[in-house]
């Protein structure tokens, strides 16, 4: 379940975040073409996720031998919809983007944020909404309140997720106010932020709330989810700009919503009664 601060953030501001749309989830694919996707007319569906980005997004399975989570689940429900077998393959976070660009998949899914950025590139089709929070030792002495607490700072973020931007503008931030810059580490995914925030290499890791919670009920004598969670953003189903999947892809995303299966694949990661569920599916909705 997202945190309560979350929660508020996003009860107070849906008339606003309608209007405009939501902030960044990272910068990964800032650059370059976008081949049409080969398999818009074919019946195989090939996704790419990272599957280090952890529950209750994206994860191996504890035989190693398959993928479980929100964004497999709900592609291979998308799959299900649209009559395609539905093939998925590990991809670091930060090559996502590229793996589409090249053609090598035709959607991903990995907790990616929509962005203005990466909609020069890829078209999202957004599913969830959810924002940036932090995450700290259980023991830990220093309790940010907020990501202004961080001048000085020793934080941690995944490589090309817009945590990483976050940080570096709030070290600029910092500096402008003649404050100390942020120490910022840039690590190859969510658990190895988790595991920096562990061994005390870092104080704060930075990225997604749903996983942060997560992570805290599994093991809450080590980690605990803390502070305001800042970006809100929608996440979405990444395509080739100008796919002809992009309006099957929300069509049938848009179908699970309707006859509730979205809901029940939520509800199987805990997320059932999140204040991120959608009830209408958007395309290229971030900013």
């Amino acid at each position: 379940m997202l945190p309560t601060s979350l929660k508020r953030i996003l009860a107070t501001s849906i008339s606003v975040m309608c209007a405009v749309s939501f902030t960044a989830c990272g910068t990964a694919g800032s650059s370059g073409s976008t081949k049409s996707s080969a398999s818009d007319t074919s019946n195989v569906l090939r996704v790419g996720t990272d599957p280090t980005v952890g529950l209750p997004y994206s994860s191996k399975t504890a035989d190693q031998q398959d993928f479980r989570g929100i964004d497999v689940d709900l592609l291979r429900a998308v799959g299900k919809k649209l009559g395609k077998k539905v093939t998925v393959t590990s991809i670091s976070f930060d090559a996502l983007i590229p793996a589409i660009q090249s053609g090598r998949v035709d959607a991903t899914a990995a907790s990616m944020f929509d962005t203005k950025k990466r909609q020069k590139v890829v078209d999202f089709i957004d599913y969830y909404r959810t924002a940036s929070g932090m995450i700290i030792a259980a023991n830990a002495s220093f309790v940010p309140d907020s990501i202004d607490d961080l001048c000085g700072h020793k934080v941690g973020a995944m490589r090309g997720a817009a945590e990483e931007a976050a940080a570096e503008e709030q070290s600029k931030k910092c500096t402008d106010a003649g404050k100390k810059a942020l120490e910022i580490k840039q690590l190859p995914s969510w658990k190895d932020v988790s595991l920096a925030v562990k061994s005390g290499q870092i104080e704060v890791g930075l990225g997604d709330p749903g996983v942060w919670e997560y992570m805290q009920g599994q093991q809450p004598d080590v980690f605990k989810s803390v502070g305001k969670v800042f970006s809100p953003a929608y996440i979405g189903i990444a395509v080739a700009k100008d796919s002809k999947l992009t309006p099957q892809i929300k069509n049938a995303l848009q179908e699970l919503i309707d006859d509730g299966t979205y809901s029940k694949i939520l509800a199987k990661y805990n997320l059932g009664n999140s204040q991120g569920k959608i009830s209408t599916v958007t395309v290229n909705n971030g900013i």
